[in-house]
């Protein structure tokens, strides 16, 4: 991309886990990702947790067929473990140590090959609903790792310091005891853990534990705060997917959620919106006009979802289908400030000056609250720049700081327009504000290049544009 083009483009656009520690994580596959998934009752029930058996083996098949093998929790310490580039590893992983585990899971597992890890609760062995001490010693025999839930499932951190240690350490030797094998992994009930609660689970001689925070893991999280994603009865193969394909730090509770909604019900459209605005903000934007589309054929009135779809066709450059979609969100709902404002944008990434100008100052006058009035008023005045009405340019750039005196694109906006007016002093006092606000942007050292080199400081210049190089190089390879 040239850099006029990037100029252009970048002038106009716009429950969490402790911290890891470096010496403290996985080593990883060579890509560095093995999702965790976590499972609870295999059966019919009334919530998320249960999972019916027909689900599980459907979601087992995929895969298998996709070409997906296990590890166990514990495996994913294994530095020599053969992890390649293309590897598709997975951890499946059980809690509370229900029957259903051996009756229905286990064989499933062993039909496709799998391991698993299963997380026990000792206190509860050998009562209804719950594995059995010889159950478990089959699993074990089969390949499956045990793991400990503690002794009785409590919140551990609102416990005092010998009862944690009960409950964290008492629960290993128990499981050690009764299956004569070395326990490595800890899950946390509820997902509830602190710093003493981690202290304690490695002093308990753990090597590692899982969480219920949703995300995927990877070899940067840290061995006592791995994440997992849950998995819920009705969970589409496509969803499943959906969750393999994604990179650390995509997936979070409300994505999954969304997931969970639409898996749930098909006919929902406002879930198909939801996930679709999930998408969109991860930069996935073929998905997301894929769901936005979804949720207008099921509503076709919903407004929003023909803007949030005109904003991903936006970012993907296909102007006209973006400015047609704004048009009938704003037919819509005639008041609506973002399609408005967003239209705008679209109309200014077109090069259409006077259209995008027209809608800004639609915005401007119908709601002088809207939330990100200083970015209209910014790009309106890039919009007037263009057309060589500069003093009406300057005159929006200065309501812009008005409205947020840190927003660095209205001081560069307005350095823009001081050089085109041959206000060099101005402009480099603007330019200078833009990059002490915000130093990451080309287009910013690029003008101040151009601003130095008209004041004749030929060494800034090359300097200002040696970085403005660098910059645009460091986003290209990203």
């Amino acid at each position: 991309m040239g850099i006029r083009k990037i100029i252009l483009t970048l002038c106009l656009l716009f429950s969490l886990p402790l911290a890891a520690q470096a010496n403290d994580q996985l080593p990883g596959s060579t890509n560095g990702t093995t999702p965790i998934f976590m499972f609870h009752e295999i059966g019919e029930g009334p919530n998320n947790l249960y999972v019916p058996e027909q689900d599980f083996e459907r979601l087992m098949d995929f895969l298998s067929k996709e070409g997906y093998r296990t590890v166990t929790v514990s495996q994913l310490l294994d530095h020599k473990m053969n992890r390649g580039e293309n590897d598709k590893l997975i951890a499946l992983t059980f809690d509370d140590g229900y029957a259903s585990f051996y009756n229905k899971a286990f064989p499933i597992l062993k039909k496709y090959n799998f391991n698993a890890t299963a997380f026990i609760i000792t206190d509860m062995v050998n009562t209804p609903n719950h594995m059995t001490w010889q159950q478990l010693r089959k699993i074990l025999n089969g390949g499956i790792e045990v793991g400990s839930h503690s002794q009785t499932h409590p919140y551990l951190s609102k416990l005092d310091d010998a009862v944690l240690k009960s409950q964290v350490a008492g629960s290993k030797q128990r499981l050690e005891e009764m299956l004569n094998k070395q326990v490595t992994a800890f899950c946390y009930p509820y997902g509830d853990f602190n710093e003493e609660v981690i202290e304690a689970v490695k002093e308990a001689g753990y090597k590692l534990a899982v969480t219920v925070h949703t995300d995927i893991s990877s070899k940067k999280d840290a061995l006592y705060q791995l994440p997992r994603v849950n998995v819920y009865g009705g969970m589409t193969n496509h969803t499943l997917d959906s969750f393999l394909k994604m990179t650390p730090g995509q997936l979070d509770a409300n994505l999954a959620s969304y997931f969970q909604a639409v898996d749930l019900n098909e006919n929902d459209a406002n879930a198909y919106f939801n996930r679709a605005m999930a998408f969109a903000n991860l930069g996935k934007q073929n998905e997301a006009i894929e769901d936005y589309t979804k949720a207008i054929e099921l509503n076709p009135n919903l407004a929003e979802a023909y803007n949030g779809r005109g904003y991903a066709y936006s970012k993907l450059g296909q102007y006209d289908q973006a400015i047609a979609d704004y048009t009938k969100s704003c037919e819509l709902i005639p008041n609506f400030s973002y399609a408005y404002n967003n239209r705008g944008s679209t109309y200014l990434l077109s090069g259409k000056y006077q259209e995008a100008i027209e809608d800004f100052s639609r915005v401007a006058e119908m709601d002088p609250t809207f939330p990100y009035l200083h970015f209209t008023y910014k790009k309106r005045g890039y919009a007037y720049a263009q057309l060589q009405d500069y003093e009406k340019a300057l005159t929006d750039c200065n309501k812009s700081l008005e409205l947020k005196n840190d927003y660095a694109d209205a001081y560069y906006c307005r350095g823009y327009v001081y050089y085109l007016c041959g206000d060099y002093e101005n402009s480099l006092n603007d330019l200078q504000k833009a990059i002490e606000l915000d130093n990451s942007q080309a287009v910013y050292f690029y003008n101040l290049s151009k601003t130095y080199a008209a004041l004749g400081q030929e060494s800034l210049a090359k300097s200002m544009l040696q970085k403005s190089l660098e910059l645009e190089l460091a986003a290209a390879t990203k």
